[in-house]
């Protein structure tokens, strides 16, 4: 019975729904392609990018670089002004380590920020 009610319902629905005429298009035609000009996805400004390369490379890799760079007193500045942000938004909570747990490390990543013209703006740790 299920069958049958299926039948009717197909039946029904191909006399609702008139047949589409196949198109005479010939099967050897190119497609079509659009005549809108195409533009590039990156920005023709790409000096932008060359300045914010050359200025990385003078970021210290380590607390230790840091430390030893004439820019020492920011750094120890941008590290506490990130430990005091972490803090107040409690980011962490101070546990007591169990004996035998695996404690996870973490690394500071230095970043000195500049201004449109190329002037350091801030450093950020």
């Amino acid at each position: 019975p299920v069958v049958e009610h299926e039948r009717e319902v197909q039946q029904q629905i191909s006399e609702e729904v008139p047949e589409v005429e196949a198109q005479n298009v010939p099967e050897n035609e190119p497609l079509r392609r659009s005549k809108r000009a195409r533009r590039s996805a990156i920005s023709s400004d790409y000096r932008v990018y060359n300045t914010e390369i050359a200025h990385m490379e003078g970021d210290p890799t380590s607390y230790e670089e840091a430390m030893r760079s004439p820019h020492s007193s920011r750094w120890v500045e941008a590290m506490e002004d990130e430990t005091k942000s972490m803090s107040s938004k409690d980011v962490w909570d101070l546990e007591e380590i169990p004996k035998g747990a695996k404690t996870m490390g973490c690394k500071w990543v230095y970043k000195t920020k500049y201004d449109p013209n190329g002037n350091v703006e801030k450093y950020k740790a």
